[in-house]
């Protein structure tokens, strides 16, 4: 570091070293946690709707329909979450997901209970389904790094 550098010369240096690494923690961390709430509304979504099936006279397909959506909607999250795949792909899984997620909230809120209850385990689809568009589109705003280092020189 050069002798006549000042303090806020020396401090943005330091801020833009941190920033990256910052950064990368957070958006792991943001991982991790749309990871945990996605399983936990599949889960809870996958339970309640086995249980609701079972109740309805399904037999073990109670268990495995849920499952197959469940498994479609991770699936077709996957492709619209990786970059490279082509954009119609990513198009028509979109698409896909919201069909199984829709149809998964809807039978959620068809289960038995009080209203608040049925509008509690449809809005856990829901979740996933904000949850996982917003996780999708997350990544460093390179323009708005610059302007906020450029601001502290």
């Amino acid at each position: 570091m050069p002798a006549d550098s000042t303090f806020t010369e020396q401090f943005a240096t330091e801020y833009a070293r941190n920033a990256v690494p910052t950064m990368l923690k957070a958006i792991g961390s943001i991982k991790r946690y749309n990871r945990f709430v996605l399983l936990g509304a599949l889960l809870t979504s996958y339970l309640h709707q086995a249980h609701y099936l079972w109740t309805q006279n399904a037999g073990y397909f109670a268990y495995l329909v849920p499952l197959i959506f469940d498994a479609a909607m991770v699936s077709m999250l996957t492709i619209v979450r990786t970059p490279g795949i082509a954009k119609d792909a990513k198009r028509g899984a979109m698409v896909v997901f919201a069909g199984a997620a829709l149809l998964s909230a809807t039978i959620n809120f068809a289960s038995p209970g009080s209203l608040a209850l049925r509008a509690v385990f449809a809005l856990v689809v829901v979740l996933v389904i904000g949850v996982e568009l917003v996780a999708g589109r997350i990544r460093p705003d390179f323009a708005a790094i610059e302007a906020e280092a450029a601001a502290l020189l």
